[in-house]
């Protein structure tokens, strides 16, 4: 375990510019796991932790997936300034409300 999180540290040191931090610290939770350092009830075990990624990943899906509906209908106007004066109050409330959606 400490060879797993002194790599984990080094990595994000001297690579973090070239690796997101978030991607290394997954890599080094999944090595544990596959090495059998920790087992996957320990880390299932923390569910505050387990509930936080799921409606975090889950907020991140739901805003891409706006971004993405309010670039896509911009081919169905005729103008910039008609699409923002049409579509962006509606996107805005949307995302404003999506807590409560999910």
């Amino acid at each position: 375990m400490a060879l797993l999180a002194l790599g984990a540290l080094i990595c994000w040191i001297f690579f973090k510019d070239q690796i997101s931090a978030t991607t290394i610290g997954l890599a080094a939770i999944s090595m544990m796991v596959v090495c059998k350092v920790v087992s996957w009830e320990d880390v299932v075990s923390y569910k505050q932790a387990c509930n936080v990624l799921v409606w975090f990943a889950t907020l991140v899906a739901a805003i891409v997936g706006l971004v993405a509906v309010f670039f896509a209908n911009h081919y169905m106007f005729a103008s910039i300034t008609a699409q923002v004066a049409a579509m962006l109050p509606v996107v805005l409330v949307t995302a404003m409300n999506v807590p409560e959606l999910i």
